[in-house]
C-alpha cells in the first residue's frame, strides 16, 4: 500500500506500545518538573513513577538508535529531553538535570548539544 516494506511491517502493538510510552514520559515531565522547579512534595508513588521513567530512559535495549532506514528514531531518554525543554524551557531542564542526572543522556552530553549546568 505505502510502497514501503518497513512501513508495512509496522504493527498495531508496537504503535500501542509507543503511544503508552510518550504518554508515559509526558506525565514523568510534569512530575519532574514540578518537583524540581515547583512546590510540590514528592509522594511514595510520585517517587515511583520518576524511577520507572529512569529505568525506561536508561534501558539500552529501547534507547538504541536505529538508523537501518535512513533515519534516526530517537528513545525515549530524548524525547524525554525535548518535552521537558518544549513544555518548561530550558532553564527547568537545567534544573532538572541537577539533581535528575540521568535526564540527560550520555550521548547528548557527549555531544555537547545540551548540558546540565
Amino acid at each position: 500500500m505505502f510502497g514501503n516494506e518497513h512501513t508495512q511491517q509496522v504493527s498495531i502493538a508496537y504503535l500501542e506500545a509507543v503511544a503508552t510510552i510518550k504518554f508515559g514520559l509526558h506525565v514523568i515531565a510534569h512530575l519532574l518538573h514540578s518537583q524540581c522547579c515547583g512546590s510540590v512534595t514528592s509522594s511514595e508513588l510520585v517517587l515511583e513513577l520518576l524511577y520507572l521513567g529512569q529505568e525506561i530512559c536508561l534501558d539500552p535495549a529501547i534507547n538504541s538508535i536505529n538508523t537501518s532506514h535512513g533515519k534516526d528514531i530517537m528513545g525515549p531518554s530524548i524525547y524525554l529531553v525535548k518535552l521537558l525543554v518544549r513544555e518548561f524551557g530550558s532553564s527547568s531542564l537545567a534544573k532538572v538535570s541537577s539533581t535528575q542526572k540521568w535526564v540527560i543522556p550520555e550521548s547528548l552530553k557527549s555531544s555537547n548539544q545540551v548540558s546540565g549546568q
